[in-house]
Order: structure tokens, then C-alpha cells, then sequence
């Protein structure tokens, strides 16, 4: 340890001995306002393995507190934005795998957040899965939230079960790992989403398939024809029949489509048109060997 021991024998008698042993200084512990020491980047926990980055939107302090308690227990972890405006900033500064998004917030409400993150508005990722908080339960505002590009919606207070099974079912659905491609289809997973045995999913993979298809073509005659409105009401019903199938790509496709329809947003409609028809060709190529 760097220290010394040695004895001295005194005139009086006996033996004395001393050491000396070189010891840090121990950090005092923080009390009542003040700050716990800093930890260099080495020493601060590690993210935890599978772990994803959660952006909660918020600007009620009590509210923000429960949801990263939540986030916490879910083993996740957290980032702060509390105007909707700063949320669009940190998601173009950085990733996310999943955004908590309240409603009635400064500068940009929830709706105009969402709708700003579909269009593509300078964020890395347009298509990132977004959960609307909101204190009203009203189907009104449920279906506003879904068509402005929401992914789900959870009601206040947050009840713990309701927001991680929602969030989890979503963090499933999120991007793949690093350097892989998404799946093009997960008929197993949406089969146990439906809760239907293999016989009975064959035939609604079937119906969806010619639903998706049929629905695609009069979505085509739609747009040639300028008529949006058309169009965002076939992305909604197109939406469930590609969910069934396990085409979770082209229903996140179709969901954002439909959001940019509604605005009346032509240039992303236009981009998100082109790629929903290279992914469903892609569907069908799988699908049907030979035909697509």
C-alpha cells in the first residue's frame, strides 16, 4: 500500500510501534442541497443490454416524473423535451425508438409535433412510433391523435400495465438492429397479435392480401386523380388489412400516408406513394413467386 511500520522502545520501557498508510480522501456524502460528486463517463452505469431511448414530451413536472418512473421499471431509458418544438430539435439531433407525446403543450401543441415528425421535417427518423398522452379519453381526440400520425394513445393519469404493454408492443415493431433489414413479413407474429390458430390465419392472410391489393390499385386511381381525400380514407381501411397480413412496413407506410393526405401535403404523399408501391412489390414477390 506505500505506507511504513516500525517499533520504538521508549527509556520508561515497553515497545511502541507506528505505521503510517497513504489513504485517499473519502468523499462526503451528499446531503440536503448538495450535489453528489461527478462520475466520469467510465463510471456511470452502463445501458442496459436490449435497452431502448424513449422521448417523453411533456411539460407537467409531475407528469414527466411518473412516465420516467415507468420507463425505469421497464428497464428503458429517457430523454426530456417539454414544448413540442424542442422535440422536434432533439429528434433531429438524435435517435429514438419510441416518442411519449403529450397533447396540450407551449409553443406547438401534440398534433402539430406529430404532424411535423410524419412530413419528414428535418428528423432522423419520420417514421419513429409515437404514443399520444392525453388527459381526455373523448373518441374525438383518440382519433384526431391517429390522424394527424399517432401510433397508439394512452389516457391520464398513466396506468403502469396499460403504458408498458402499449410501448412494448411498439419497441417490438421498431427499427431492427443495426445493420439489418427489416422484416418484410412476420406472419407468425401476427398470427399470435390476432390470437388465431395457423388454419384460421391462412385465410385471413388470403382476404387481406386481396383486400391490400384491390385497395392499392383504386389508392393509385386516387391520387391520378388528385382527389386526397379519397386517398387518406383508403390508407385508413388498407391500414388494418396490411396489419393482419404482417406487413408491418407497409402499415406504417399507409399510416404516414394517410396523415400527409389528410394535410393535403403533396410532396410527401408523392414520396411516401413511391415507396409503398416498392414495398408491396416486394410483399408480392415473396408471396407469390413468379406473379409480382
Amino acid at each position: 500500500m506505500g505506507g511504513r511500520i516500525w517499533a520504538e522502545s521508549p527509556a520508561r520501557g515497553g515497545s511502541l510501534f507506528r505505521f503510517l498508510v497513504p489513504l485517499k480522501r473519502a468523499e462526503r456524502a451528499p446531503g440536503p442541497g448538495r450535489a453528489a460528486p461527478e462520475t466520469s463517463a467510465a463510471e456511470r452505469p452502463k445501458k442496459a443490454s436490449g435497452a431502448k431511448r424513449i422521448l417523453v414530451v411533456e411539460d407537467n413536472p409531475a407528469n414527466i416524473k411518473v412516465a420516467q418512473a415507468h420507463i425505469k421499471a421497464m428497464g428503458h431509458e429517457n430523454a426530456v423535451a417539454t414544448t413540442g418544438k424542442q422535440a422536434l430539435s432533439m429528434l433531429a439531433a438524435e435517435p429514438f425508438d419510441l416518442v411519449l407525446m403529450d397533447i396540450g403543450l407551449p409553443e406547438m401543441d401534440g398534433f402539430e409535433a406529430i404532424e411535423a415528425i410524419r412530413a419528414g421535417n428535418n428528423v432522423l427518423d419520420p417514421r419513429v412510433p409515437i404514443i399520444v398522452l392525453s388527459a381526455h379519453a373523448l373518441t374525438s381526440v383518440k382519433e384526431k391523435s391517429l390522424r394527424a400520425g399517432a401510433d397508439g394513445f394512452l389516457t391520464k393519469p398513466i396506468d403502469f400495465e396499460s403504458m408498458s404493454g402499449l410501448l412494448q408492443t411498439h419497441l417490438d415493431r421498431g427499427r431492427p438492429p443495426e445493420g439489418r433489414a427489416p422484416a418484410l413479413l412476420d406472419r407468425e407474429q401476427a398470427r399470435q397479435r390476432l390470437g388465431v390458430d395457423a388454419e384460421d390465419f391462412k385465410d385471413i392472410f388470403e382476404t387481406s392480401l386481396a383486400e391490400l391489393t384491390q385497395g392499392l390499385s383504386e389508392l393509385n386511381a386516387a391520387l391520378r386523380t388528385g382527389d386526397l381525400a379519397e386517398a387518406a380514407r383508403l390508407c385508413h381501411r388498407l391500414k388494418g388489412a396490411a396489419g393482419n397480413m404482417g406487413a408491418d412496413a407497409c402499415q406504417g407506410i399507409l399510416s404516414h400516408l394517410e396523415s400527409a393526405a389528410d394535410r393535403g401535403d403533396l410532396e410527401p404523399v408523392q414520396r411516401l406513394h413511391s415507396e409503398l408501391d416498392r414495398e408491396f412489390a416486394r410483399v408480392l414477390a415473396q408471396v407469390r413467386p413468379g406473379q409480382a
